[in-house]
């Protein structure tokens, strides 16, 4: 009796290299190092490819994050129309905070090397055009997209990373403190962990639509001046 033998498997071929096979690899890359640290030979690196051949499809290191930022924000659910403002600007913000969930890479590609992406600007652009709608024009516009802009992405950022800095391990140090001081980051640290960080967030998106009400009834243009210390 012959033994029967199967034959060798073959090995799957790799994937033929691609714009969007490109564009995942850097998402991924992104996600967990800053843009900084990002470059067209890692990234060849990680695809198993010549440098060169990335510049098939993207002629620069520039053009590539052009592209996956337009890709990212493509990606991010649309916002209905309300009747009020005051509920859009809260639907926006929670939009932002979904699609950051799901793509932690978007908040580094809204801008880089000092240059703002313009995927980030076409969903930017609504709340703008919401507050013009409610009278800010120029100035007064521009200042009130400043701090909403810096107030509201600041604090979505520093939420997005609170329950890493909530764990009990982030007081390694905590013996360089006084007794005092041990015991109320001990004891806050107990109570950290019974926060729900939408429940922060959605008092949080309250007081930055009551801070926008403010600038409307008041508005409030940059002198330039700076302030006495």
């Amino acid at each position: 009796m012959t033994n029967k033998v199967d034959p060798p498997k073959q090995r799957g071929r790799k994937p033929r290299l691609s714009a969007d096979l490109v564009l995942e690899a850097a998402s991924r890359m992104l996600a967990k190092e800053h843009v900084r640290d990002f470059s067209m030979p890692r990234l060849a690196r990680a695809l198993s490819v010549g440098v060169m051949s990335l510049y098939t499809y993207f002629p620069s290191k520039d053009a590539l994050l052009l592209a996956l930022a337009d890709d990212v924000y493509n990606r991010m659910a649309p916002i209905d129309p309300q009747e009020r403002w005051q509920d859009y600007l809260y639907s926006w913000l929670w939009t932002v905070v979904r699609h950051l969930d799901r793509h932690p890479e978007a908040i580094k590609l809204m801008q880089w090397s000092g240059h703002v992406s313009p995927g980030w600007l076409q969903r930017w652009f609504p709340v703008a055009q919401a507050l013009k709608k409610e009278g800010l024009r120029g100035p007064e516009l521009a200042f009130a997209m400043s701090w909403f802009t810096t107030a509201a992405m600041g604090f979505i950022s520093a939420q997005l990373r609170s329950p890493e800095n909530r764990r009990t391990a982030s007081l390694a140090h905590l013996e360089n403190l006084d007794l005092e001081s041990q015991r109320l980051a001990t004891g806050l640290w107990l109570d950290f962990a019974d926060i729900h960080r939408d429940d922060v967030l959605s008092f949080g998106f309250r007081q930055l639509i009551s801070g926008v009400e403010q600038l409307l009834t008041h508005p409030i243009r940059s002198t330039g001046a700076t302030a006495a210390p």
